[in-house]
């Protein structure tokens, strides 16, 4: 069996067994139900925003059983993989309070975005590597989030360019509903 899907076969199960994981912790109330909430969010965003139309090849592309010549279930495979962009979302987040504190989700903070930014794009350049076959074989569709043509590892890049705008304008907006934080004045030490 190739390295390459060794990798995207460790990466998948990895995904999978946080996911069940990080349900169990929120469903005991060990972990805060603002994880809950982002990666639901996030689950979704990304769902929408690009894994459908790369897994089915919706506007100007291949899906990826064309792509790649293979039978993979493609519900489970673009469920496995916004999994994956769900989880990045909760480490974006739970990044940004740890180092800014929950004001930096009551108004646009440059530096907490650029936080949530830079995790988009380093876990992205990874996985990138990591699935590369499947970036460079045949056409990806465009997206709402990858509006662009390009080739198959840079157009991969434009959601996680686009994804950390929305994801935290959305995240300030509705930070009493989905990040449970309240208007009070922070009192709290973040840098």
């Amino acid at each position: 069996m190739p390295i390459a899907k060794i990798m995207s076969f460790a990466l998948q199960t990895g995904i999978v067994a946080v996911s069940i994981i990080l349900a169990i912790l929120c469903v005991c109330r060990a972990l805060p139900v603002r994880i809950a909430k982002v990666y639901a969010f996030n689950f979704a965003l990304c769902l929408l925003g690009w894994e459908i139309w790369m897994t089915y090849g919706v506007i100007g592309g291949q899906s990826e059983q064309d792509r790649l010549g293979v039978t993979t279930n493609p519900v489970l495979n673009m469920s496995i993989m916004s999994a994956g962009d769900a989880l990045v979302g909760v480490a974006q987040v739970e990044a940004t309070l740890k180092a800014f504190g929950p004001h930096a989700f009551k108004k646009w903070n440059w530096k907490a975005f650029a936080l949530i930014f830079g995790i988009g794009i380093v876990q992205n350049l990874a996985i990138t590597f990591i699935l590369r076959k499947r970036l460079e074989a045949g056409k990806l569709s465009l997206a709402p989030m990858m509006p662009i043509r390009a080739p198959g590892l840079v157009m991969n890049q434009e959601g996680w360019i686009i994804q950390p705008f929305i994801f935290y304008a959305v995240l300030i907006r509705f930070h009493k509903e989905i990040l449970d934080i309240s208007d009070e004045p922070y009192r709290g030490t973040g840098i």
